[in-house]
Formats: C-alpha cells, sequence, structure tokens
C-alpha cells in the first residue's frame, strides 16, 4: 500500500481526532491495524502542533491571575479571555483551523473497516483516510 499526501484543514482533522482515535481502539483486522497505526503518527504530531499553538493564543489572549495563570472559563474547559481581545481571539483561532496542511497518511479501504461501526457524520469526517477509489465510488452511491 502506497503512502499518499493529502490536504486537510487543521480544524477539521481536530474534529476527526476522536472519531479516529474510537477506530484506532476498535479491534480491527491485523491489516487494518496496522495501516490505520501508521496513519496515526502524523495526524497525532499536526494534533500537538495544534494544540500548542491554540496554547499560545490562549496565553496571548487570555486573563491571568495575579500569578500570572490562566483564569479558566466558567465551564472549566478553557480559558477565560480578556473582554477586550475576543474578537481577535476568535479571529486568530479561525484563521488557524482554515489554515490547511499535507499529511502523509496510508489510505484504507471500506473494507478494512468492515467490522466498525461509524455514523455518517464520522464517515464524512474521516474520507480523506480513504482510498481515493474508495471516495469516488462513495461519491457516486450518493446521487
Amino acid at each position: 500500500m502506497k503512502s499518499v499526501v493529502r490536504k486537510v484543514k487543521l480544524g477539521d482533522l481536530e474534529l476527526v481526532s476522536e472519531v479516529i482515535r474510537r477506530i484506532a481502539n476498535s479491534r480491527l483486522p491485523v491489516r487494518a491495524a496496522y495501516w490505520i497505526s501508521r496513519s496515526l503518527k502524523p495526524i497525532n504530531d499536526e494534533l500537538a502542533g495544534l494544540a500548542n499553538l491554540k496554547n499560545d493564543l490562549a496565553q496571548k489572549y487570555g486573563e491571568k491571575d495575579e500569578n500570572g495563570k490562566l483564569i479558566l472559563s466558567e465551564d472549566k474547559r478553557g480559558v477565560k479571555l480578556a473582554p477586550a481581545t475576543v474578537e481577535e481571539y476568535w479571529k486568530e483561532l479561525k484563521e488557524l483551523f482554515e489554515t490547511e496542511t499535507e499529511i502523509m497518511i496510508h489510505p484504507l479501504s471500506l473494507d478494512m473497516l468492515a467490522n466498525v461501526e461509524i455514523t455518517p457524520f464520522e464517515m464524512q469526517a474521516i474520507l480523506f483516510l480513504l482510498e481515493e477509489e474508495e471516495v469516488e465510488g462513495t461519491s457516486r452511491l450518493d446521487n
């Protein structure tokens, strides 16, 4: 199986990371597990870089306490943004999420995922991991 380079937006990659992790934790045939594991490293590397960039934005725009530590938002899922910087933060985050990157993956066939239960939304999210012939065949079925 040949490796290919695929373009993907960083925001899309973050959205599909949970789906990919769930599939990677499924019981799969050996061949499928091997190729998925080969694609995980470059994806995880990109996600780690994205996490660092998001942290940089939080440091830049987040409110800090008297000790210089970031203050968590009320829901504890992010940082509290300084009111004067909210618009600029979201502008930069959107720009970051729209950034395209190239990832070397090992395309999968639908047969490799035969034992995986997946929703249509999840399938749409991972199309970039499938062999192009499989994706083209899927889109023809939709018409």
